[in-house]
């Protein structure tokens, strides 16, 4: 994302304004306040998936009216500490087919591979450790991203554990539901789809725990891009 072309498109959003105050989700100062994002287990990944959303307003009675079109173009994350012997974990976020689809139901059909240092340059502030365009890498197009089609994303880590505060996604405005860029760039709404559980938890469990990882968003894009 190229800050000299960044304009910071500012939207009331219903769902984000929600996220904040859910309940019983607000971490403490420890790590065990933080989500624990599990290194793979063997074969069985832990992950945490995402369902993104356009921006939309509420009319009454039920009716929301979307305000935007996005495309993703960048995660972004707080983390207290990355745990592992290299002082480093890798991170995978995979962009998922729609849940319905008969053939490949959640199957990863483009991914983006980050790694996260446990230094002070990566905690405890804003970081991605992804491209700041995703579009940008292996020859993705943007069209692959927008949100209207693919609002599936899914993270996980590879050689440790994560310890994160806090998850954001940022898009890009389009022109029109299958439009082009603008150069304006909004928060995307989002809400935890699924999450793996730890031990001998229960699936209702493991999603509520992961809820912790979206309970403080930032009021504006200005707040994670300095």
């Amino acid at each position: 994302m190229k800050k000299t072309k960044t304009k910071l498109f500012a939207f009331a959003l219903a769902a984000v304004a929600a996220l904040a105050c859910l309940a019983g989700c607000r971490g403490n100062a420890s790590t065990n306040g933080s989500y624990r994002l599990r290194d793979s287990n063997g074969d069985k990944p832990y992950t945490v998936m995402f369902e993104l959303s356009n921006p939309s307003r509420p009319l009454g009675d039920g009716v929301y009216e979307t305000t935007a079109y996005l495309r993703l173009v960048g995660m972004y994350v707080t983390a207290r500490k990355a745990d592992s012997d290299t002082g480093k974990v890798g991170l995978r976020l995979e962009r998922c087919v729609a849940q319905d689809n008969p053939v490949e139901p959640f199957g990863a059909t483009y991914w983006f591979d980050g790694t996260l240092e446990n230094k002070s340059s990566h905690l405890q502030r804003w970081y991605t450790p992804f491209l700041a365009d995703l579009s940008d890498d292996n020859g993705i197009q943007a069209g692959n991203l927008h949100i209207t089609s693919y609002k599936y994303w899914r993270l996980r880590c590879t050689g440790g554990d994560l310890y994160l505060d806090e998850v954001v996604f940022i898009g890009e405005v389009l022109t029109g539901k299958d439009g082009t860029g603008t150069g304006e760039y909004s928060l995307v709404p989002a809400v935890i789809h699924t999450a793996t559980p730890h031990g001998e938890e229960t699936q209702a469990r493991a999603n509520q725990k992961a809820k912790i990882l979206l309970d403080g968003q930032p009021s504006s894009v200005a707040e994670v891009i300095k």
